[in-house]
C-alpha cells in the first residue's frame, strides 16, 4: 500500500526448525526480488548494541557512518527485515523497534530521520513455546512443542503485540511435510551428483530415517542439509572424484546413519567407511 504510513509488521511464532525464517525470506523474494535483510538478535542483548542499529552518538567509533537500518533501507525502501528471535533482543533495543512500528520511521544518528513506512518487518519467535507430550492411548509419549497464545501474551508486552498486523503460529512439522522438505535437500545436490554422473537414490527407509533426524525439538529441520552433505554428498563426492565410482553409477542408499548402501555398475569398492563393506554388485 503506497499511502502506508507505517511498516506492515508481521510476527511469526513457533518452536525451531519449522520454517519461521525461510517462510519470511520467502515472502521477500515474492515482494522485492530480493533476499530478506535477516537481523539476529540474539546479538543485541545489551542496551548499548541499539547503537549498531541506528549509528554512533558523535565523538564515538564509527559515528561517521550509517546506522544498519539506515544502510538497509537506502539499499532498498521496499525491504523486508527479519528480527530473527526478537525475544532475546534487550528492552531497550526491542523498544527501538516499538518506535518504529509506531511513528513508521527512525532517527539515525549520521543518516538523520529514515522513512521505514515501505518496509516489512517481520518477528519471528520461540517465546510462547510449551511441551505438549501425548498422554494415553495412541499416543507415542514424545514432546512436541508448539506456540501458545496466552504464554506469547505473557512474553511481550500489549503495546508491541497490539502493534503487529498479523500474528502467525507456526506448528511441529507433519512427517509429510519433513518428507518434502528431505526431498528439498537432496534436489539441492542433484546438480552436483549430475556433474559428476552419478545419481542417488534413497529407499523409503532412508528417507524415513532422515525424516526422524529432522524432528530434533530443539532444532527441528534445520540441520538436516548439513546432516545430509556429511553423510551422503561428501563421502560419495570423494569416491566419485577418486574413480571408486564410475560415471553412469546408482547408488542407493538404504541406512545413513550406519552407511548402508549398494552401488550399481561401481568400478571397485570403495575404502570410504561410508560404504563399509555393504556394496555389493547388482
Amino acid at each position: 500500500d503506497e499511502n502506508r504510513d507505517k511498516p506492515t509488521v508481521l510476527a511469526f511464532f513457533g518452536p525451531s526448525g519449522v520454517g519461521k525464517t525461510a517462510l519470511a525470506e520467502e515472502i521477500s523474494y515474492a515482494l522485492t526480488g530480493q533476499k530478506a535483510s535477516i537481523i539476529n538478535m540474539a546479538e543485541y542483548a545489551d542496551s548499548f548494541k541499539a547503537s549498531i542499529l541506528t549509528g554512533s552518538s558523535k565523538g564515538y567509533v564509527d559515528s561517521d557512518k550509517d546506522g544498519l537500518l539506515a544502510q538497509i533501507v537506502k539499499s532498498n525502501a521496499n525491504a523486508v527485515i527479519v528480527l530473527d528471535e526478537f525475544e532475546k533482543a534487550h528492552q531497550q533495543v526491542q523498544q527501538t523497534f516499538l518506535g518504529i512500528f509506531d511513528k513508521g520511521s527512525v532517527f539515525d544518528n549520521h543518516a538523520g530521520q529514515i522513512d521505514m513506512s515501505k518496509t516489512t518487518i517481520i518477528l519471528t519467535s520461540n517465546a510462547g513455546v510449551r511441551s505438549d507430550r501425548g498422554i494415553g492411548f495412541g499416543s507415542s509419549g514424545e514432546a512436541n512443542y508448539i506456540a501458545d497464545k496466552e504464554l506469547i501474551q505473557k512474553e511481550f508486552p500489549p503495546e508491541l503485540l497490539g502493534r503487529i498486523d498479523a500474528k502467525i503460529l507456526f506448528h511441529p512439522l507433519s512427517n509429510e511435510a519433513l518428507g518434502r522438505i528431505v526431498d528439498k535437500f537432496m534436489n539441492l545436490l542433484k546438480p552436483r551428483f549430475n556433474k559428476l554422473g552419478i545419481r542417488v537414490v534413497l529407499t523409503p527407509q532412508a528417507k524415513q530415517e532422515l525424516v526422524d533426524k529432522a524432528k530434533d525439538p530443539a532444532s527441528g529441520a534445520r540441520p538436516l542439509l548439513s546432516y545430509i552433505r556429511q553423510k551422503i554428498k561428501t563421502p560419495i563426492e570423494i569416491d566419485a572424484l577418486k574413480k571408486r565410482i564410475k560415471r553412469g553409477s546408482t547408488i542407493i542408499i538404504e541406512n545413513v546413519e550406519n552407511r548402508k548402501m549398494r552401488v550399481v555398475h561401481h568400478t571397485k569398492p570403495s575404502r570410504h567407511k561410508f560404504y563399509d563393506q555393504h556394496i555389493r554388485q547388482s
